[in-house]
């Protein structure tokens, strides 16, 4: 077997399990608010799993890239772990409060969108195809402060 299809297997194990959960966890729970966001989550970190998975196998760097595109809403997974922790341990915040997280998820996702502004560029590794990183510095500070701050969210500090 290729190491390239060996090193993202993990991805498709993982694609293969949180999409049935969150068909699952959606199809039962009519009413549960934290049920709901966790079979959303589910099936956003599904969806980029399988992305991941593409964009490591694509035969050239063209594909890579469109599959990158594709799964350039990665930042809404960030997001939705935010608001799964405070969803299921009944913390409220006001929905402006939530607004202020979901906003910069969706803006550097559709910014990623057009020409992988946040994410850059793919390029060929051992591991298969992976995003370079090479952007502009202040859109890197500005996705690491606001990751950060999402996982402290998270963390509830």
């Amino acid at each position: 077997m290729n190491a390239v299809y060996l090193l993202s297997l993990p991805s498709v194990i993982a694609a293969l399990l949180s999409v049935p959960l969150g068909i699952i966890v959606l199809l039962r729970s009519k009413g549960d608010h934290p049920a709901r966001v966790f079979g959303m989550l589910c099936l956003a970190l599904g969806y980029y799993s399988l992305g991941e998975f593409h964009t490591r196998t694509a035969p050239d760097a063209d594909w890579a890239a469109t599959w990158l595109k594709l799964t350039s809403f990665w930042p809404i997974c960030y997001t939705l772990v935010l608001h799964f922790v405070l969803v299921f341990t009944d913390k409220r915040w006001r929905k402006s409060a939530l607004a202020v997280a979901w906003m910069p998820a969706l803006a550097f996702s559709f910014w990623n969108l057009p020409d992988l502004a946040v994410s850059g560029p793919p390029v060929w590794t051992s591991a298969g195809w992976t995003f370079s990183g090479e952007v502009d510095p202040l859109i890197a500070l500005s996705l690491n402060v606001w990751s950060i701050a999402i996982g402290l969210g998270a963390l509830g500090i």
